[in-house]
């Protein structure tokens, strides 16, 4: 049953042993899951696992560990739990030393005969927790022991019959219960033997070359041997003791140019190589060299295409590639060229083609000219010594280049009644070219107006081709094949009736005198001549005209009026209209004179209709006026507006009249324990003063600093002159606070005729006075009538306001008391120290 931690709430969880053992999977399961966990199992705060139900592993170790979960609920730690995993025991292995050799879990014993016996030690670390010991010796003996039979102060041995591997494991239990596996693996063997014999020749092989290698001195070898085959040094082919070949078959695709053997000992050449390989140790053997040659890749490259003219020079190049032949020697070489041979058939050299430059029998390249048309093979022979004679060939088709050539005529049957030129019309192209293998491709330009007539097309040799629309035209036959193109072109001009465009007549106003330009009016002949020119000008003066531009044509008032020009030619006629309109000026209305204060604000002034623009000083393009003291005095304003083809034009004066100059004076300052007084500076006079932040005004003219209060205070003055134009200035009053004085604390001194300077008053520099005392603070009771009390005043003013203030004290004179030193005594001058205690009253001083 699953230990259940009694812990409350959704973080209590279940452990699924609660004895667990180090490397045992134990699951952790929360009872009542809800949201997100994370669990924490070794106490270092990071999350090792997530999720309601985890699985978690322990590591071993040889005692008893504690470790601390910690379940997260929400990314809360919201449980922790020790979990105990139990001590693990420790099943290691050695072997009695000279026995075998031990590698790691690999065990070995190497001899030659197949009978041995293994010895083997207990290194387990645990030997205190640990109870009991299998050891499976993997031939299907398993012997167990307790460990007062098997501690690491003795062996246990077994006896082995037969050479191969075997699995070997050691378990150990321990008295908790836990247990542990260690698995080893046993070699029971002796190096191996083998051999390669050589099957001859290996040299002068062409690629793919295969070759059969009989394996020798293998089938005694024990089973666990292993056989690796290298060609080159790279490995090919790897067999067990069960299923290595008696013959290896070999085949070499590529070349083996460049290479050397495994064993350095030749160059350009492959070797092949088996080695038989156990825990015991390994051996070798080598077959070298063997030569392998690779057959060329032959092509040549030509500059010129299948089908070529006489008389044009052709050029073969021999292209071929990986041409890798190995010459046998004493060191053997690698060849990477072999020169070719060429045929040209049929044909005669000298006759029916002559080579002008390279040989036919070992030219790297050749330049051919064929003197006669016809079908030519060039064929290029590369002969290896060790893969023999390869060909590559390349027809050729000669040929005499094209001329090209045709007869051309224009036939108007479509329309029977027209002349020949003119649209519509039929062009007749006969084809007249020279040449072999033609092939023909007509064009006409421009790419409309035309088409090919009787169902032609322009791969056609000739074609018929109606002209539908006059123009210029240009037809081209181009003529090609494999040797050149050749072309034929003719240019013609397809007339057709007459074009006339009347457009951008003038406007005018009230009555207007035309003259046609070629702005207004536009002819084309379409490839014919305009024969007649017909103008009509109803209600003009004069009404008609047969000149190409016709001029003075006067029209005497506002209306609409019909303008006609028609134009002839051979093909036909055309004709355009446009209606000429002579406008009625219309009425504008706008400001009467305006006269206005410089200090005025801008102002628009009016226009009706409106859309037009004003000038003139002062004014900007929309009409607004801006009174300024660059527009004193009378300005001139006018209106344009364009309606249609009138313009109509008005205007206005604007006077401006100068503001007043107006002057606050200079500022002025007070103290706020002054009256009220008159506010001066103000011209001209009989303007107005307003205060704009507090500052107190009676009467119009009179400011009044107490009402006022402590601050700098903006004061306005504004005048208004007999024309109505306002003007203003400011200045400021700043009323000043008093000082604050104090004159010290009241004293009472004794009625002495010495002098006391006075102290404890601020601020310094002030003035005393009252009985008894100087301006300077100095009091003496001599200048008083005695005792008393005296009132004293100081009075401070600051420098820089000039306002003022005083604080008093009062001075109390009181008796002095009597001093009594007591009866004059004489002593010895032996008589020491004498001290005087008899003065009265006591407490006072002593001198002399």
């Amino acid at each position: 049953m699953a230990f259940i931690h009694q812990l409350s709430g959704q973080c209590e969880f279940s452990i699924s042993n609660n004895n667990p053992c180090g490397e045992t999977p134990i699951v952790f399961s929360i009872d009542n899951p809800s949201g997100t966990y994370g669990w924490d199992f070794d106490g270092d705060t990071n999350v090792d696992a997530f999720g309601p139900t985890v699985t978690y592993t322990f590591p071993q170790t040889g005692n008893d560990a504690s470790y601390t979960v910690n379940v997260y609920q929400n990314n809360m730690l919201c449980n922790s739990e020790e979990v105990i995993i139990l001590a693990s025991p420790d099943p290691l292995l050695g072997v009695v030393p000279g026995n075998a050799i031990i590698d790691d879990h690999l065990i070995r014993v190497c001899s030659a005969t197949p009978e041995a016996t293994l010895q083997l030690i207990n290194l387990s670390t645990t030997l205190p927790i640990d109870q009991t010991y299998y050891v499976n010796w993997g031939d299907g003996v398993i012997d167990t022991f307790d460990v007062s039979e098997f501690d690491n102060n003795g062996f246990v041995e077994h006896q082995y019959q037969n050479y191969g591997y075997y699995s070997l494991s050691f378990t150990a239990i321990a008295g908790n219960g836990c247990e542990s596996v260690e698995n080893y693996t046993f070699y029971n063997g002796s190096n191996p033997s083998v051999g390669l014999a050589n099957p001859g020749n290996t040299v002068g092989l062409c690629a793919p070359a295969t070759i059969n290698f009989p394996i020798t001195n293998y089938l005694s070898n024990p089973q666990g041997t292993e056989y690796y085959i290298y060609v080159g040094g790279e490995l090919v082919g790897s067999y067990t003791q069960n299923d290595v070949p008696a013959i290896f078959s070999y085949t070499f695709l590529e070349t083996s140019c460049g290479l050397t053997t495994s064993t350095g000992n030749y160059q350009n050449a492959f070797d092949v190589q088996v080695e038989a390989v156990n825990p015991c140790g390994s051996s070798q053997a080598t077959i070298e060299p063997i030569e392998v040659s690779e057959p060329p890749e032959l092509e040549f490259e030509t500059d010129t295409p299948e089908v070529g003219c006489i008389g044009d020079p052709i050029t073969v190049t021999n292209t071929s590639a990986d041409i890798n032949e190995v010459i046998s020697g004493n060191p053997s070489i690698c060849e990477s060229s072999i020169s070719p041979s060429w045929t040209i058939s049929p044909g005669v050299a000298g006759i029916d083609w002559t080579v002008i430059s390279g040989n036919v029998f070992s030219a790297e390249e050749l330049e051919i000219i064929f003197n006669l048309p016809g079908e030519y093979t060039v064929t290029m022979t590369i002969n290896s010594p060790s893969c023999g004679p390869f060909h590559f060939s390349e027809s050729f088709t000669i040929i005499e280049p094209p001329n090209a050539g045709a007869d051309f005529e224009l036939n108007s049957d479509i329309i029977p009644s027209l002349p020949d030129e003119c649209a519509p019309t039929t062009g007749i192209f006969t084809n007249t070219s020279t040449g072999d293998s033609l092939s023909y491709i007509w064009q006409v330009s421009p790419s409309s107006g035309w088409n090919f007539a009787n169902g032609g097309t322009p791969l056609d040799a000739s074609v018929d081709i109606n002209f539908l629309d006059p123009g210029s035209y240009s037809v081209a036959l181009t003529t090609t094949n494999a040797c050149a193109s050749s072309v034929w072109d003719t240019s013609f001009v397809i007339a057709g009736p007459p074009a006339v465009t009347l457009d951008n007549l003038p406007g005018f106003c009230e009555t207007g005198t035309l003259d046609i330009n070629s702005a207004m009016v536009s002819y084309g002949a379409n490839g014919g001549q305009i024969s007649t020119y017909t103008w009509s000008f109803p209600g003009a003066v004069p009404e008609s005209s047969n000149d190409a531009f016709p001029t003075n044509i006067f029209f005497p008032g506002p209306g609409q009026y019909d303008i006609t020009i028609q134009v002839d030619n051979q093909c036909g006629s055309d004709i355009a209209t446009q209606i000429l309109t002579i406008e009625e000026p219309g009425t504008l209305v706008i400001d009467n004179d305006i006269t206005v204060c410089e200090s005025e604000d801008p102002f628009q002034l009016f226009s009706d209709p409106t859309g037009g623009f004003w000038t003139g000083q002062g004014v900007n393009l929309d009409g607004l006026f801006s009174p300024s003291q660059n527009t004193l005095g009378d300005n001139l304003v006018v209106y344009s507006l364009i309606l249609g083809e009138c313009e109509l034009v008005d205007s206005l004066t604007v006077t401006v009249l100068p503001s007043p100059v107006v002057e606050a004076g200079p500022s002025q300052e007070a103290c706020i324990d002054e009256e009220p007084f008159i506010i001066t500076g103000g011209s001209p006079i009989g303007g107005n003063w307003q205060a704009t932040n507090g500052g107190v005004i009676i009467g119009g003219d009179t400011f009044d600093p107490v009402a006022s209060g402590v601050g700098v205070f903006t004061l306005i003055y504004s005048f208004t002159d007999s024309n109505g134009c306002y003007a203003e200035d400011t200045k400021t009053i700043i009323v000043h606070d008093l000082p604050s004085v104090d004159a010290g604390p009241n004293q009472t001194i004794c009625e002495n005729p010495n002098d006391i300077q006075l102290s404890g008053f601020t601020p310094t520099g002030g003035s005393w006075s009252g009985p008894g005392v100087t301006t300077n603070g100095v009091f003496n009771v001599t200048n008083t009538p005695g005792q008393g009390a005296y009132q004293l005043y100081y009075e401070f003013i600051n420098p820089n306001t000039g306002c003022g203030n005083l604080d008093s004290l009062m001075i109390t004179v009181v008796a002095n008391d009597t001093a009594y030193a007591s009866i004059d005594r004489e002593v010895c001058l032996d008589a020491g120290l004498q001290v005087l205690n008899d003065g009265n009253p006591v407490g006072g001083t002593w001198s002399g």
